[in-house]
């Protein structure tokens, strides 16, 4: 793939909207492409949160653990998984699968840090982009628990529901999917005596 050919996949991200086409282009000369055959793993939960991954082509499983874990969500191509990496550098909270073959662009923390520090535009430009996806992740996280826990009545199958799609979001998916036992129990909630206003 040319340079011109991943700068225009990139101005297609979402987290690349409204940044000018010579800027991205210059973000896409620090990022390097990688391959990974299905079921193999691009990073491991609890590893350092050392690079950012842009998928290109094919399917990621988000995963609570790298053994036995329960899927998230599912997320493909356009898709920035770890984003939050680039900020903070702390260990990563999922594992990531992949599905299929992928191919992803890959941002190292690095990198983004070395050119943030010179003031770097187009660095600037997607660190702003980045905070805004943040923030509207909260949001909507923080809407659906407050609906969630302000309706005692609710069934314990409409609480997973909305648990599963919390989990989604909070990972970068939009699909509700997985198991959410372990998370309601960190909640207080178990299978008997779960609390109900009838």
């Amino acid at each position: 793939m040319s340079h011109d050919q991943q700068t225009e996949f990139l101005k297609r991200v979402p987290l690349f909207h409204g940044i000018e086409a010579n800027l991205v282009s210059s973000l896409a000369g620090i990022m390097t492409i990688r391959q990974f055959k299905a079921d193999s793993f691009l990073c491991h939960k609890g590893e350092p949160g050392n690079a950012t991954f842009i998928l290109g082509k094919g399917q990621v499983e988000v995963l609570t653990q790298s053994k036995n874990g329960e899927k998230l969500c599912t997320l493909g191509p356009g898709h920035v998984i770890g984003e939050v990496a680039l900020l903070d550098g702390q260990p990563r909270s999922a594992s990531l699968q992949a599905k299929d073959d992928v191919t992803a662009f890959v941002l190292m923390r690095e990198d983004f840090s070395r050119l943030l520090s010179a003031q770097n535009k187009g660095c600037m430009r997607l660190l702003d982009n980045i905070v805004q996806a943040i923030a509207m992740r909260v949001r909507v996280v923080n809407d659906q628990y407050i609906d969630m826990f302000s309706q005692p009545g609710e069934t314990i199958q409409k609480l997973k529901e909305q648990m599963r799609s919390i989990q989604s979001v909070a990972a970068g998916g939009n699909q509700p999917s997985g198991d959410t036992e372990d998370l309601l129990k960190k909640f207080g909630y178990v299978s008997k005596g779960v609390p109900s206003s009838r």
